[in-house]
């Protein structure tokens, strides 16, 4: 299982960075208008955008791990799940989206911090 938690880390961590209340900017009010406006555009630029600020690679990152038994395991992306794939009633399901949630929900807002320094 080890192996397959970077992957819902990954997808956590996109999930939690697309949300505004993530997020504090340190810097100039015109900049700041400029980072936030890249979290609302094309959703695509938008993940990628949020995984090199985190340091996260998304090309990894997973939506699901669904357990069928201890051998019929599916690790799906969200395109995946969008696709229908692991429609199969599995055993049990950790789902990156509700980890986040769940992290959003102890943690509270303000996640990150965003500066000048990081390029902006």
């Amino acid at each position: 299982m080890r192996a397959w938690l970077p992957g819902l880390r990954n997808e956590a961590l996109i999930k939690l960075g697309l949300e505004f209340d993530s997020w504090y900017f340190d810097g100039p009010r015109d900049l700041e208008q400029k980072f936030f406006a890249r979290l609302c555009g094309d959703r695509d630029e938008a993940k990628t955008f949020v995984a090199d600020l985190l340091g996260c690679c998304r090309h990894t990152a997973k939506r699901q791990l669904r357990f069928y038994s201890q051998a019929d395991v599916d690790f799906l992306t969200e395109a995946e799940i969008d696709r229908g794939l692991g429609s199969r009633d599995a055993r049990f399901v950790i789902d990156a989206h509700r980890l986040a949630d769940k992290i959003q929900e102890n943690c509270g807002p303000r996640l990150f911090t965003a500066s000048v320094s990081d390029g902006f």
